[in-house]
Order: structure tokens, then sequence, then C-alpha cells
């Protein structure tokens, strides 16, 4: 995901909402000052987002070339050598046109000053311009209708040419219905795959040498590790003296990775190969999919370390492995209220009932990473304050979420507690919550929760809460209250 200003005048107002709707599409973070600039001193939050931003967009349109603001924002965004290669500039203007448009300007746009060789817009046409057809026909269609379908297509028009210029996360949803996860399910997410205990095997990550909590041990590569080890304000660094001041707890520690799977053996429905790596190689990594690094020309996490989601063997981030679990007991299904956030949330502190990453006493006598004593720990530990038995726990597969590319095996943990005992227990991980498991039950919950995250309810984006709530409705529901459930859901 990159960060993009989106410089334009205010009379294009609603073509800058098209391409800031498009950026989001594609999981990018637009900045427009009308949406996103809180009270007070504008103009420095302005020159702060320029500042911050990974790419500059620019609207270059007659009005805008008529704005003071639109003049400053390029003036700023040209001196800045990130922006070398990332000024997007599209126009439904060819150069003379916009030269022309330029002279007629109250604004010296071709100004040359002491400390400059060339005046800005001559700058700025040394940038390749994306050029947008707006002048659509729509024949044979009814007047009221034209306008929507013209909008239709020039928003597809401006979605593509942004494809084009700016790479779009390797993103990859999984569907109920018109339901969209951000995460890509590993194993076969079409089946009502069951893994109980005895269906999968794993090995590694063995016994724990050396320093497990080394600053670096666990980074990428010797680039990587040289830049946190020398240099002073480095993102660890700085994370490490705000939690200090925060009086946060922000400690390294021990982690299993999952270095690579394989699906439906002669043997096993799902083996697992794993590894150690730690929290702060995590943190650098995984948490940090959008840090630019300097040492690979700003580039970010993602760019150079990831690779497609399902090649986990190839790809060189932390990925600590996690288990989300919802519990079922007393004819409820339950979620818990955190007071921290992981994975995505479809509110501010909800996550599955247990969402857990794994540790060294997760292994079995062999060294073996164990994902049923990592559910039964974290079930004690997050829910129950009571030991569960391995057969209770059912494991539906293995994914990975979008962003920050955790993998997590999914799945249920079926107990026999009461709702008020098991609601009455405070853990600091959180607090469980029961809902009816019914399908009136669970949509009420959903129609109460369910928003999209990432921009009012266009293309909904939801989290690992509902997805793990879903997957035990999907795999208990008979057929036709499983599909009545995705009716309605695809009516909210």
């Amino acid at each position: 995901m990159s960060k993009v200003f989106i410089s334009y005048s205010r009379n294009d107002f609603d073509m800058a909402v098209m391409f800031a709707s498009a950026l989001k599409t594609d999981y990018h973070i637009p900045f427009m000052d009308q949406f996103d600039m809180p009270i007070g001193k504008w103009e420095e939050q302005i020159w702060k987002k320029i500042i911050d931003c990974d790419y500059f967009l620019l609207l270059l349109t007659k009005n805008a070339l008529h704005s003071r603001y639109v003049y400053d924002e390029v003036k700023l965004a040209l001196t800045l050598p990130k922006y070398q290669n990332r000024i997007v500039i599209f126009s439904a203007h060819g150069i003379g046109e916009i030269e022309a448009a330029a002279k007629e300007s109250p604004i010296s746009w071709n100004e040359v000053t002491n400390d400059q060789t060339q005046g800005v817009l001559d700058k700025l046409l040394e940038f390749h311009i994306e050029l947008l057809d707006l002048n659509i026909e729509i024949p044979r269609k009814p007047e009221k209708d034209k306008d929507k379908i013209q909008n239709e297509i020039i928003q597809t028009q401006i979605s593509n040419k942004i494809r084009g210029k700016i790479p779009r996360p390797d993103i990859e949803f999984s569907c109920y219905g018109k339901i969209r996860f951000p995460l890509c399910i590993i194993t076969d997410g079409a089946n009502k795959l069951e893994i109980k205990k005895g269906d999968i095997h794993c090995f590694g990550p063995g016994e724990l040498s050396g320093d497990i909590h080394n600053d670096t041990r666990f980074l990428p590569d010797k680039e990587y590790k040289r830049w946190i080890e020398t240099t002073v304000e480095n993102p660890l660094a700085q994370k490490k003296n705000d939690a200090k001041v925060k009086n946060q707890l922000f400690i390294n520690g021990e982690q299993v990775r999952l270095k690579h799977y394989d699906m439906f053996s002669d043997k096993y429905k799902l083996e697992l190969e794993l590894e150690w790596t730690n929290y702060y190689a995590t943190f650098l990594t995984n948490l940090s999919t959008d840090l630019p690094l300097p040492f690979a020309n700003d580039e970010k996490v993602w760019q150079v370390y990831q690779k497609p989601l399902r090649q986990l063997n190839q790809c060189q981030l932390s990925n600590p492995i996690a288990v989300n679990l919802s519990i079922i007991s007393d004819n409820h299904i339950f979620f818990s209220y955190r007071g921290s956030s992981s994975a995505w949330n479809i509110q501010d502190g909800i996550q599955p009932a247990v969402s857990a990453g794994a540790k060294y006493i997760d292994l079995d006598k062999d060294g073996n990473y164990d994902p049923f004593l990592h559910a039964a720990r974290s079930v004690r530990e997050e829910v129950t304050a009571q030991e569960i038995l391995p057969d209770s726990i059912t494991f539906f597969g293995l994914a990975r979420t979008c962003k920050t590319r955790f993998p997590f095996l999914f799945g249920e943990v079926q107990i026999n507690l009461p709702k008020a005992v098991l609601e009455a227990n405070r853990f600091r991980m959180g607090t469980p919550v029961g809902i009816p498991f019914t399908k009136d039950g669970v949509l009420a919950w959903l129609k109460k929760c369910y928003y999209d995250q990432w921009y009012g309810g266009i293309g909904p984006v939801i989290g690992t809460t509902i997805f793990s709530i879903l997957e035990s409705c999907r795999h208990h529901f008979p057929q036709d209250e499983w599909n009545d459930l995705l009716r309605q859901l695809d009516e909210l």
C-alpha cells in the first residue's frame, strides 16, 4: 500500500474523488485535503503530508493552473528527491493546451528564480502525462442514465491508468458471495476441510540456540541488518523510544516462523515446516510493509521482501505462525474484545475469540511445533482459564492476511461452559463475548458491526473476526441456512 497525495483544484473536486476512490480500491491510501485534514494549521499539515506520502498525483487541469495552492504543492514536490520518479500527472489536455492555459494564468508557472534553471511548468512537462478522455459519447441511452454511465466509464479509465503508474500491492480476496476478505485461504477454501489431531504434521523449529533476542539476527539480509545497526534514527530505535516515553511494553521474544507448507500428502492433510524468528524481525517486516528502505532506493519492505501470497517458502518476511479460533459453547459463538489490535479488526478491539502467536512452550518433546498445544494454551490463557482437550479443537485451514502477510491456522474450539461463566472471565488479552449461534443471531450481530474499513461501504473489506465466525457457520449450518445467510449479507 502506498500513500498518495492528490493535488487538485477545488473546482475539480468530483474528479479528485474519482481518483481517491480508484486508489482505495487498489489498497492505496489517498490524501485529499477536504477529507483528511483536521482543523488547524492547514498549510503546515499539507507540507507534512507531501513530505510523508510516497507518490504525488497531480490533476493538471486548466483550473489547477489557476490555483496558487496547486502551484505551491507542485513546487515543493519537485524539490523532494523521493518524488524523482513518483510524480504522476493526469490531464485531459495536450501539452499545447497546458502551455496556453499556463500563459493565461495569473500565476507565473515558468518563472525562473535565482536557485533554479527551469520554471515549474517546464519541470512538470518532463514527466509523462497520462491523458484522460472525458468527452465520452453515450449513444442510445436515456438522458437520465447518461451521466451515470459516463462516470462509470471514466472511473474505469482512471483505475486502469493508475495501475499502470502506481504498483498495486499483491492483494487477494477470499469471498463468500459478495463479502470480500482481505486474506488468502491457502488450503482448499471451497470444501469443508476439517483438520484434527493426527491430520497435520510439523517439523521444526527445533531447539532454541544462540541469542534469540538479538535485535537484527532474523532480518532478511545483510543490508537490512547493517541499516538498523549503523543508523541512529532507525524505525526500531524510534519504536523503542516511543514505547519508553508512553510507558508501554515493547520487548523482543521468540516466535515460530512458518517457512513452508504442503497439502494433502499420502499421510497428512497439511504439513508445515517451521524455524525461529523474533518479534523485532516481525516488527521490521510484516508489521512494516510500507516502510521505505534507504538502501533499496526507498522501495518498500513489501516490494523488496514479499512474494505472492502462496509462495511462502520464497518470502523473506518474518511470518510468525498464529492461530485464529472461534469458540462455540452453550449454543453461542464467541469473539473477544481486546485492548490491542492485531490482524484485521472490524472495529477497534474486536478480535477472534483466540488470536495468538506461537512460543517455545508450543513445541512437542522432539522440538516440533504442535498447533494443538498452541491452540489449547491460547484458549486457556485467553478464554477459559481451564485446560481443554485437543479433541475439542478443529482447524479448517491455513490462510494469510494480505497486508501484513501473517500466516494463521483458522478454526474453532467446542467446549461446554455456560455463556455467563465465559463472559465473566477477564484476561489481559481480552474479554470473551458470545452471540447466539443461529442464523438470525449471527446476522443481527453482523448488521450492527459490519462496515467497510476503507471507505464507506463501497467494496466491502472486512476482518478476520467475521471470517472466523462465518467459517464456523459454513461448517455447521445446513446448506439452505448458509445460502440464506449469504443472501442476507449481500444486502447489507
